[in-house]
C-alpha cells in the first residue's frame, strides 16, 4: 500500500467560482524583429501546466535579440527560431530553451503531463548546412541526414530527455507539424500535413493530405492515420485548423478553407456570389481510422449571413462541442436561426463575437450567444472552466456589453486608441454571461492579441498571445516589453495568485454486506477523480461510475480477497484496499459500513471523532492546507478525542486509516 500524500486545495463552491477574478500578472518575452516565415508570429502558440501548477509555453521568435524576464538577450541560430519557456504558478520565471537551425524553423505545439514531462513538436532542419539545436542538445551539421520534423520530450527543468526525427534520412516529402494534442492516455498526437506519399518507420503516407501522427511517451512513432478529407488541389497546407481529443479519444476538428473541400463522401464548395465567404466546418473523426463520424458546415447565405464564421480550437464539456465565431452586425443577423443582436456596433460591417455549441454525438447545432461591441472582435480563444465556458478577447477601445447591459470594465471612453483586452465567462447552455474582466495597455495604439487560452486543474485561466506595448494588471503593476518587436505573453486571470499545487483524489471503500459468495461494497473519493475502478482481487475490475452507491461482485469461492478502489486523476493515482476479506462469512460487525462523524466543525481547542464500529490499530492524520502533517496518532476503539489548541486557524484535512485498509478523509475548519 503506497503512502498517500494529501495536498490541500480549498474547494471552491459554484458561487465562489462565479466571482469575478483579476488579472494577476502578465509576463512577456520576444525578439528584436518579427518572424518572417509563413504563419509565424511572436505569440504564445500553446500553453500547458503540470500538477504543481508550473506553466509552460511555446512561441516563434526571430534569431535577433531573444529575451525573456531579466535574462540577458541572446541571439538565435538563423532566420526564424522558436522557444519553450516556463513560469511558476505565481508567475516567477523558471527557464527558457531555444530550438532552431540556420533556416526557418517553426513550432508545432506543446503538451505537458501532470508530472512535468514536456512534449514539443515542430520543425528544425538537420543537414550539412549548419548545426540543429533542440533545447540543451545539438545535432552537428551532417551529410547523412536531411530532415526537420521532430518530436521531443523535456523534463520539468527544461532538459532534453528524448528526441525523434522520424522518416528516412534523405529529403523526401514536405511535412508540416500543425498542432499537438494528447490522447486519452497522454500520448502525443500531431496534426500533420504531408505533401506526397512516403513511408516513415514502416508507416505509409498515402499522399498529399492531413494526418494524425502518433507517438508514445518516449517519442517513438506508433502510427500515422490519414484523415478522411481533402483540400482542392493547389490549396496551401497552412489552412487554419485546430483539433481537440476527448477522453474517449474522439477527435473534434475545426477547419477553414477558401476553396472546395472533399469531406467523407461530401463535396463542399464556395459560392462566388457571397462576399467574405469561405468554408467552415466542425467534424468528429474516428481516432483509429481517421473516418468522418459527422461534419457540420457553416456557410453564410445572403447579406445578414455573409460573414458567418466559426473558428478556433474546439472546447468540450459534457455532451457539447463549443466554438467561437463571428457574424456581421446587420439587423436580422443570425447563426443557424438564433438572432445575433449587436445594437451598439459602429456600423453593420462590425464583426460581432459569438460563441456556439454543437452536439458531440450528432453535430447538430444547439445554441449561440454573443457579446455586444462597438468594434470588431475577431478572435477570442475559448476553454472550459468547471461548468463554464471562458474566452479571452483582444484589446478593444470601445464598449463591450454582456447579457442586457453589463459592461466589461475597465473600459475606455476617450478617443479609440487605447487597448483593453478582456476575459469573459458564460454558462455552457449559452444563456447568460457569468462575469467579464478587462485590463488596459499603457500607450495608445498598442494591445494584446490573444492566441491560446488554457485553464489549469485549479481553475486558473492562462491567456497567451502577442503584446505590442506596456500593459498593467488589475493591481496597477506595469509589464513592459523586453524586446523591440511584438512580444509573446502569458497572463494569469484568477481569484488569487496562490491557487497552486494539486489536490489528489483520495479514495475510500467499505463493506456493506455479503451473501453467499457475493460481496457488496461502497466507495467514494475526495475531490474529483477522472475515474474510479474497483479491483476485486480475483482478476476482475469494475469502472465505478456512481460513487457512494452500493456495488456487488460474485466470487467463485469465499476467498480471502484483497479488494481495492483506485482513483485516477490529474494530480496522481491513489488507491486504498481492504485485505483478507471473505465473501459470505463476515463477522456481524464487518457488515456495518465504517463511517466517521467529526464534531464540532468548525472546531476550536478540541475535536471529537465517533465511528460506526470499533477498529483496531487505526491511525489518525491531520494535514494543513499545504499538505503538511500537523497531527498523528494511533488508536483502537470507536471514539477519539484530539487536543487541537496548538493548531492555527484555517482549513485542514483529517484522514482516518483502519488496519482493514479503509480510508476516510474529511475537510475541517478551525475558528
Amino acid at each position: 500500500m503506497k503512502q498517500i500524500l494529501i495536498i490541500l486545495i480549498v474547494i471552491l463552491n459554484y458561487s465562489l467560482i462565479a466571482q469575478t477574478p483579476s488579472w494577476q500578472w502578465i509576463n512577456v518575452g520576444g525578439s528584436n524583429t518579427n518572424p518572417t516565415g509563413n504563419g509565424m508570429f511572436t505569440r504564445t502558440k500553446q500553453i500547458g501546466t503540470d500538477a504543481n501548477g508550473n506553466i509552460y509555453g511555446i512561441s516563434s521568435v526571430s534569431s535577433a535579440g531573444i529575451a525573456i524576464d531579466t535574462l540577458q538577450a541572446v541571439n538565435g541560430f538563423g532566420y526564424d527560431d522558436f522557444v519553450v519557456f516556463s513560469y511558476t504558478c505565481e508567475g516567477k520565471f523558471r527557464w527558457m530553451q531555444q530550438f532552431g537551425s540556420y533556416t526557418y524553423d517553426g513550432p508545432g505545439g506543446i503538451i505537458v503531463s501532470p508530472n512535468g514531462d514536456v512534449y514539443v513538436s515542430g520543425g528544425v532542419m538537420v543537414n550539412y548546412w549548419g548545426d540543429a539545436h533542440f533545447a540543451d542538445s545539438i545535432i552537428p551539421a551532417t551529410n547523412n541526414m536531411y530532415k526537420g520534423y521532430f518530436m521531443a520530450k523535456l523534463d520539468s527543468s527544461g532538459h532534453l530527455t528524448h528526441l525523434n526525427l522520424p522518416g528516412p534520412p534523405g529529403p523526401t516529402i514536405g511535412a508540416a507539424p500543425m498542432r499537438l494534442e494528447a490522447d486519452k492516455d497522454g500520448n502525443p498526437v500531431v496534426l500533420t500535413w504531408f505533401s506526397d506519399s512516403a513511408t516513415w518507420n514502416g508507416h505509409h503516407i498515402n499522399g498529399r493530405g492531413h494526418y494524425l501522427v502518433k507517438f508514445d511517451k518516449n517519442c517513438n512513432l506508433t502510427d500515422i492515420v490519414e484523415l478522411d478529407f481533402k483540400l482542392n488541389n493547389g490549396v496551401s497546407n497552412y489552412e487554419w485548423m485546430e483539433f481537440t481529443i476527448d477522453k474517449d479519444n474522439s477527435v473534434y476538428l475545426y477547419s477553414s478553407v477558401p476553396d472546395t473541400v472533399f469531406i467523407g463522401n461530401d463535396t463542399l464548395g464556395i459560392n462566388p456570389n457571397i462576399q467574405y465567404h469561405g468554408i467552415e466546418f466542425i467534424a468528429k473523426i474516428n481516432y483509429i481510422n481517421g473516418q468522418i463520424v459527422w461534419h457540420t458546415d457553416v456557410i453564410g447565405h445572403g447579406v445578414t449571413d455573409s460573414a458567418k464564421f466559426i473558428s478556433g480550437k474546439p472546447g468540450l464539456s459534457g455532451s457539447k462541442v463549443f466554438l467561437e465565431g463571428i457574424t456581421l452586425s446587420y439587423n436580422g443577423s443570425n447563426f443557424f436561426g438564433v438572432p445575433i443582436n449587436n445594437p451598439i456596433a459602429n456600423d453593420p460591417w462590425i464583426r460581432t463575437k459569438i460563441f456556439t455549441s454543437f452536439d458531440k454525438n450528432t453535430g447538430s447545432f444547439i445554441n449561440a450567444t454573443n457579446l455586444k461591441s462597438n468594434e470588431n472582435i475577431v478572435h477570442a480563444p475559448i476553454a472550459i472552466q468547471n461548468n463554464s465556458l471562458v474566452a479571452g478577447g483582444p484589446s478593444q477601445s470601445g464598449l463591450i456589453i454582456m447579457n442586457i447591459n453589463d459592461t466589461i470594465k475597465p473600459n475606455y471612453n476617450g478617443p479609440h486608441n487605447m487597448g483593453y483586452p478582456f476575459v469573459v465567462s458564460m454558462d455552457t447552455s449559452l444563456t447568460h454571461f457569468n462575469w467579464g474582466i478587462a485590463t488596459k495597455t499603457v500607450l495608445p495604439n498598442t494591445g494584446l492579441t490573444p492566441s491560446y487560452l488554457h485553464v489549469d486543474h485549479n481553475n486558473n485561466i492562462l491567456l497567451g498571445g502577442g503584446l505590442t506595448g506596456p500593459i498593467v494588471n488589475s493591481y496597477g503593476d506595469t509589464t513592459n516589453l523586453v524586446a523591440s518587436a511584438e512580444n509573446f505573453c502569458i497572463a494569469k486571470i484568477a481569484l488569487t495568485n496562490d491557487s497552486c499545487g494539486c489536490a489528489v483524489s483520495v479514495p475510500s471503500i467499505a463493506v456493506v454486506s455479503s451473501s453467499g459468495n457475493t460481496l457488496i461494497v461502497k466507495g467514494s473519493a475526495t475531490n474529483q477523480a477522472d475515474s474510479l475502478y474497483i479491483f476485486w482481487g480475483d482478476g476482475d475490475s469494475t469502472l465505478y461510475n456512481t460513487p457512494n452507491t452500493d456495488i456487488s461482485h460474485t466470487y467463485s469461492n469465499t476467498g480471502p480477497w484483497n479488494v481495492c478502489l483506485i482513483a485516477y486523476g490529474f494530480c496522481g493515482i491513489e488507491d486504498t484496499c481492504m485485505n483478507n476479506l471473505y465473501s459470505g462469512i463476515y463477522p456481524t460487525e464487518n457488515t456495518i459500513e465504517l463511517m466517521m462523524n467529526v464534531y464540532p466543525n468548525p472546531f476550536n481547542d478540541r475535536l471529537n471523532i465517533e465511528l460506526t464500529k470499533s477498529i483496531n490499530n487505526g491511525e489518525i492524520y491531520i494535514f494543513d492546507m499545504l499538505g503538511k502533517q500537523v497531527y498523528y496518532n494511533q488508536f483502537s476503539g470507536k471514539q477519539i478525542n484530539i487536543n487541537t489548541s496548538e493548531l492555527r486557524k484555517g482549513f485542514y484535512f483529517i484522514k482516518l486509516s483502519s488496519s482493514e485498509g479503509s480510508v476516510i478523509v474529511k475537510k475541517l475548519v478551525k475558528n
